[in-house]
Formats: C-alpha cells, structure tokens, sequence
C-alpha cells in the first residue's frame, strides 16, 4: 500500500524491485492509467460499508477516464484465502516454527494465541507442497498482472 505512485518507486528502488531499469510510474494522464480490480474469495464477507468504497472507487476511476477492469486469476487461484487456505496453512507453519522455542521455554507464560501457534503443526510435505503451487503460480501472476499498472484488492472487509 502507498500513498502515491512516488512512494511506490522510493520503495522499489530501495527494495531493488526493478534491478535492471526503473519504469515511469507517473503516467502524465489517467487514461493511460489500466486498473485491475480483484475480487477475492472471501470478499463476499466485506461489510456493506466497504462494498461501497470499492465501488465508488471503480466509478471514480472510471468516471476520469482510467480503464478499470475486473480481474480473473482463474481456478488455480482460489483456495488460498482465509485461515483454513494454502496461505493460513503456510501463517501457521511459519508461527509454530517461529514460536517454537519460547513454547519449549516459556510455556506456561505465553498467552492462548501464541500457544495456538506453536501447537497447531502442519506436516512438512504439506507444507513444501503448498510452497510449490505458490511457486508454479508465480509466472501465471505475472503474466496476468502485466497488463495493468495498479491492480487493487480489499485490504480488509471491515471498515
């Protein structure tokens, strides 16, 4: 996230993001401007409050001449969200790891969540092979991904 399209370039060139040539970022018009809207699989929980702000942000776009466009990442894509997705699965796998010591110290001092954490374990191989697909999906991102210049998805589904 980012307040405009000069942070965004501050950050990718301290980050390194683009090695070999920084693109323009800052187009002289919003018609040049290509916006692709992502819907998530769990966006369908999004409080009304922020169904409208996506909305009014696809007409506002819209409305100054952007192209904004629904973005579909296709099948391979779904089944990722939420704690009981590939990526929750792959949060968890890293808290147990990462939680693991001060569990075997600590233990009747760490609170429930972080318990939780460090006793919820997901096989290696389960592990690996969620690391895998997200690895053979990489390329499929990037070639969806390279026909827009923003694509925005909901940060969050409360206000």
């Amino acid at each position: 996230m980012a307040r405009s399209i000069t942070d965004i370039e501050l950050v990718a060139k301290t980050l390194g993001v683009f090695r070999h040539q920084i693109p323009d970022l800052t187009h002289t018009d919003l018609e040049q401007c290509r916006f692709g809207f992502f819907v998530g699989e769990l966006d369908h929980l999004a409080s009304e409050g922020v169904k409208l702000v996506w909305r009014k942000s696809k007409a506002a776009l819209a409305d100054a001449g952007a192209i904004v466009e629904d973005v579909d990442f296709g099948e391979e894509f779904t089944g990722w969200e939420g704690e009981d997705g590939k990526l929750g699965k792959i949060m968890n796998s890293a808290a147990d790891i990462s939680t693991f010591r001060d569990y075997m110290v600590h233990r009747n001092k760490l609170p429930g969540t972080i318990l939780d954490a460090a006793e919820t374990v997901i096989p290696r191989q389960e592990t690996i092979k969620i690391y895998d697909q997200l690895a053979a999906l990489r390329p499929k991102f990037d070639e969806v991904a390279g026909h827009y210049d923003v694509i925005i998805t909901l940060s969050t589904l409360r206000e």
